[in-house]
């Protein structure tokens, strides 16, 4: 009970913080979180990357989305499904294939998209509300991610993206949780 107590009061702070950052500070960190994803070998090799679509002060991905697809990646973005699945959807133009989903996060349009299988991801970007120095991840507290991330080849790359205030030494964790491989944020990688 005392983890998932700890979880929801730093989910609550980071939350906070986040929410407290205005629009230029989310588009100039955000920028440089993807000139750092960008510039690394793990991503010009990505055939197929995996990206959320931000809501409230997250990681900004709209600019990332429309430089991998001007640089003819295939992209692939999260749906919930029932049960609390996330699915992978290939989208191809931001403007037609996106709509308000779960909660009013903008997600692919199924009725119109094709369903991906996840071991076709080689590179996902993950988002998150808190990491550690151990790339362990706390998200909004659903376990969707948790859930889709055992889905991926071993070899996918997953990338957590992240302000460096919501990097902090530790978190807690039990045995569901599935680290990242890698956390970028506008100050460093963690490796």
């Amino acid at each position: 009970m005392q983890a998932i107590d700890e979880k929801k009061n730093i989910r609550k702070i980071m939350i906070e913080k986040r929410n407290s950052l205005n629009k230029e500070e989310v588009l100039t960190k955000s920028a440089a979180i993807f000139e750092k994803l960008c510039s690394m070998k793990q991503y010009a090799s990505a055939d197929v990357v995996h990206v959320y679509f931000d809501y409230r002060n997250e990681v900004r991905t709209l600019e990332f989305i429309q430089r991998c697809l001007r640089e003819g990646k295939r992209v692939t973005a999260p749906k919930v499904e029932a049960g609390y699945l996330l699915s992978a959807y290939e989208i191809n133009d931001i403007e037609k294939d996106i709509i308000k989903g779960f909660k009013g996060i903008p997600e692919p349009d199924s009725s119109r998209l094709e369903r991906i299988d996840p071991c076709e991801i080689d590179l996902a970007v993950v988002p998150g509300v808190a990491f550690d120095r151990l790339k362990r991840r706390i998200g909004y507290g659903a376990g969707y991610y948790d859930r889709f991330l055992p889905l991926l080849r071993t070899d996918c790359v997953k990338i957590g993206v992240a302000y460096e205030f919501q990097v902090m030494e530790a978190l807690p964790a039990d045995k569901y949780d599935i680290p990242v491989d890698m956390v970028i944020t506008e100050a460093t990688v963690i490796r």
